[in-house]
């Protein structure tokens, strides 16, 4: 259902011989933004281009998330683009879940000056498909599904931090979510069922996420999962 709300975000070629650079159009507060974004230049904290960093989440089969906020340059605003992980990461220093309800003032990493109105977010999967808006920040003050779709998303990407024992399969249970409810990704029951395989094989796999994982497994009941603490939404 959520799916299905996303707004989709054409991405047009602007030049044939510049195929790296594409136009971004949405609709923000009943205004329509049009902008261009390259995607060879790099990406302002990560430093990679925007292009590799796309082209290694689709390697791994995951949306890239991008981050667009907005500050005053002189008497004019500017965009800026991000690793919408990496921008996160940079405003609130680290991933608390509920750090949505307490935001502060949020300063653009890039030149300190305060970020106006939202910060919108937009996956991409390939460099030649499309966008897709996915939400706004202030979405995710009010909308609890869609807070819930975001930690989603960027948990899954914890599942590549190297000798992290108890983010490993977190991260595995919630892959195994994204491909079961077709979170950003095509539905695909197989690979959810790997990745809850996975989750529920590891010891150190934390009790909530192996029960959640045995319970899309068929190895225990609703009553049982919730027993383990965790209450599906």
């Amino acid at each position: 259902m959520y799916k299905k709300s996303l707004a989709i975000i054409s991405i047009i070629l602007v030049n044939s011989s510049c195929a790296m650079q594409k136009e971004i159009v949405f609709n923000s507060g009943g205004h329509d933004i049009r902008e261009t974004i390259d995607l060879l230049d790099p990406e302002p904290i990560l430093r990679a281009s925007f292009a590799e960093l796309i082209q290694e989440e689709t390697e791994k089969d995951l949306p890239f998330i991008l981050a667009r906020a907005v500050t005053n340059v002189g008497d004019k605003p500017f965009s800026h683009y991000y690793d919408a992980q990496s921008l996160h990461n940079a405003l609130y220093s680290g991933r608390d879940e509920n750090r949505y309800d307490s935001v502060n003032p949020t300063l653009n990493p890039l030149n300190r000056q305060p970020i106006i109105n939202a910060i919108h977010y937009f996956t991409i999967r390939g460099i030649t498909n499309s966008f897709e808006h996915l939400c706004s920040d202030l979405d995710l003050f009010s909308d609890q599904s869609k807070k819930d779709l975001f930690q989603l998303i960027f948990r899954a990407h914890d599942i590549l931090i190297p000798g992290n024992h108890v983010q490993q399969p977190i991260a595995q249970r919630y892959l195994g979510q994204i491909y079961y409810f077709a979170h950003c990704v095509d539905r695909d029951y197989q690979k959810a069922r790997e990745f809850f395989q996975q989750a529920a094989q590891q010891d150190a796999c934390p009790p909530e996420a192996k029960a959640v994982a045995q319970y899309y497994l068929g190895q225990i009941d609703k009553k049982q999962k919730e027993a383990s603490g965790y209450v599906l939404q």
